[in-house]
């Protein structure tokens, strides 16, 4: 029974489907007499927790678990658009092999229990649907060092999300304070080309001002 435990404790990191093994809980006597290795697992698409055999746990297919599962039955939305945002949320919080985990669950942004829970994705559709949720709109934090949680997400264009980036430069002249993008488009002149005049050494107000040249 010992070679049963080291085996079970050796799978513990591993990720089968959309289901990470996080802990070997030791092993379950079954009816029929048999020992059988138990395993906290945790879904890589809501995050939920929940005890499996082994042999239950192979069976997982990369559709989330139960309660996803449950999930998409009632509420029949599983491939709408605002349910593709609400899974790739938790993707990016809760699933460290997504590509953008490090960016957000790797710095600890994460889900709040509301959008996350059992009902998660009808209270996130809720919160949307009531917060001017548009097709041409994506999902935005007020706050980029802060959860996803309804006083924190707005719906926003494509323009005000990347005003709102962490990487954004902001500038001061003639008493006003704006990023990059916002004087390209008070000025008209291409965020490139400011950026590259201040590169080069320009005067503030020569880079954002100045005429662009252009060939004859």
């Amino acid at each position: 029974m010992g070679s049963h435990i080291v085996m079970g404790e050796k799978l513990v990191g591993e990720v089968d489907g959309s289901l990470k093994i996080i802990a070997f809980e030791g092993l379950k006597l079954t009816n029929t007499g048999h020992h059988v290795s138990m395993y906290r697992v945790k879904c890589l698409h809501c995050g939920q927790e929940q005890i499996l055999s082994l042999s239950n746990l192979r069976r997982n297919t990369g559709t989330g678990c139960w309660y996803c599962r449950i999930g998409r039955r009632t509420h029949g939305e599983s491939d709408t658009r605002l349910y593709n945002i609400w899974e790739k949320i938790k993707g990016r919080c809760f699933n460290d092999t997504d590509a953008a985990y490090s960016r957000y669950g790797g710095r600890g942004i994460t889900m709040c229990d509301e959008w996350n829970g059992e009902n998660g994705y009808i209270n996130f559709r809720a919160w949307a649907l009531s917060n001017g949720y548009k097709r041409h709109l994506s999902i935005d934090r007020i706050n980029n060092d802060g959860n996803y949680e309804p006083s924190n997400c707005r719906w926003a264009d494509g323009f005000t999300q990347a005003n709102n980036k962490r990487n954004n430069t902001v500038i001061s002249c003639k008493g006003k304070t704006l990023t990059l993008a916002e004087w390209s488009r008070e000025t008209g002149i291409k965020s490139h080309t400011i950026h590259a005049r201040l590169k080069s050494g320009w005067d503030i107000e020569k880079a954002l001002f100045a005429k662009v040249r252009t060939r004859k």
